[in-house]
């Protein structure tokens, strides 16, 4: 009877973990911004300047914007490759 119990729990779990981990459907275009900040409290690495910050934002765009890929790293060997999203720079509104 126990290990029914732990079989049906096991299922259960990867179950759960299989419907997490899957791929949901997108229903809205998304937009990209990217900005490079400072923060002028704390120091650059180098000891020179303030020190740089890096980000990037994520958003809900118009239907109709035009999308492009995005990846990290040099076309051989690409660190990381992100669905499909507009490109603020590409001529956003």
């Amino acid at each position: 009877m126990a290990s029914s119990i732990r079989l049906l729990l096991s299922a259960c779990v990867i179950v759960v973990l299989l419907a997490a981990c899957s791929t949901p459907a997108r229903e809205v275009t998304v937009g990209r911004s990217h900005r490079l900040l400072e923060d002028s409290t704390r120091s650059h690495w180098s000891g020179e300047g303030a020190r740089p910050i890096a980000m990037t934002l994520w958003y809900p765009a118009d239907a109709n914007t035009l999308e492009t890929d995005w990846s990290i790293g040099p076309s051989s060997t690409r660190i990381w490759t992100s669905d499909r999203t507009q490109d603020e720079s590409l001529g956003a509104d």
